[in-house]
């Protein structure tokens, strides 16, 4: 069986590679030519180089696959309009033209949790909530969830056989730009300052075997969240500290101060033409419970997360062997 997975090289296609390897499964990765291979260099992935958006690329590599993932996105939370993630939607239409082609495909395609609304600790959010405006705002989170109906429509018009996963936060080993390693980075100094919100932590591999799981079923035109703990960034620190003695100190960041960081560095970025991953918006982020439920995904493909501080660990130790 062979599995054509892209974004192989990043947190999560690394991840389901060495997954999809360690079932016995022939896996194929596309890659963009000079794309950074130090996630999957001790893996025997068979590596395409090419663009996703090149049908003459993407079509035989389809077709030759018995299963696809498509884990690649434009994750920069910086983007300061829609078209800044028009890769997220345009690859996504071009990989369900493929699979269109080949009815016996199976898609299985990575969107995100925030595609639904969230909750708190005591009911958390699940898949039939819509969307929070507060997401909305986000220009990636409409990115996805604009990929995400496209392949439902499909499945309900067309036939397409496919599975929306929706992960939360990922953490876990062979992030090596890194993305939400960073969190790991930060916690690794001697001072944490933690938002007063929270969100919902999963392990990668365990997002990995949920995209295994996917391919294996028979199910198709669902979207199953599979998300992890929900913790405070406190707790998450927490947990931080107790896996590798850091940080020392957690230090609570007031709501007001952190929407007012936010706001001004808006401001600044837009009045000086610079990036800024902090804004208005995200800053609001930071300070709610944002939090979701995998009972779905638990009852339908006999999911379940595993332990969230060894996923911890299996990074920071990841990160230490391999700086980027």
């Amino acid at each position: 069986m062979k599995v054509l997975i892209t974004g192989v090289n990043g947190l999560l296609g690394s991840n389901i590679a060495e997954t999809f390897l360690k079932n016995d499964w022939e896996v194929i990765g596309i890659l963009r030519q000079g794309a950074n291979i130090s996630a999957i260099q001790d893996l025997p992935v068979r590596l395409a180089y090419g663009e996703i958006l090149q049908w003459e690329f993407l079509k035989p590599l389809v077709e030759e696959a018995d299963l696809i993932i498509h884990a690649a996105a434009t994750t920069d939370m910086s983007g300061q309009q829609l078209s800044d993630y028009a890769f997220n939607y345009d690859s996504t239409e071009q990989i369900i033209k493929a699979c269109l082609l080949f009815p016996e495909k199976k898609l299985i395609f990575i969107s995100t949790a925030n595609a639904f609304g969230y909750g708190d600790k005591k009911q958390p959010g699940n898949e039939s909530l819509a969307p929070d405006p507060l997401f909305l705002n986000s220009f990636y989170a409409q990115s996805k969830l604009k990929a995400q109906h496209m392949v439902l429509d499909a499945c309900q018009k067309q036939q397409l056989n496919a599975i929306v996963l929706n992960p939360s936060f990922i953490i876990g080993p062979r992030d090596a730009k890194p993305s939400s390693g960073q969190i790991i980075q930060k916690a690794k100094s001697v001072l944490a300052f933690a938002p007063k919100g929270g969100k919902n932590f999963v392990p990668a591999r365990d997002v990995a075997q949920a995209a295994l799981l996917a391919g294996l079923s028979e199910i198709s035109g669902e979207c199953y969240l599979v998300v992890g703990d929900n913790l405070s960034y406190k707790e998450f620190f927490q947990q931080c500290h107790s896996v590798f003695h850091y940080p020392k100190v957690i230090i609570p960041l007031p709501n007001r101060l952190l929407i007012w960081a936010g706001k001004t560095l808006e401001y600044l970025a837009q009045t000086f033409q610079f990036s800024s991953l902090l804004n208005t918006n995200n800053a609001r982020i930071l300070t709610i419970q944002n939090y979701y439920s995998s009972k779905k995904i638990v009852q339908q493909l006999n999911w379940n997360a595993s332990s969230l501080p060894k996923a911890i660990k299996d990074c920071y130790e990841w990160m230490e062997k391999n700086p980027s």
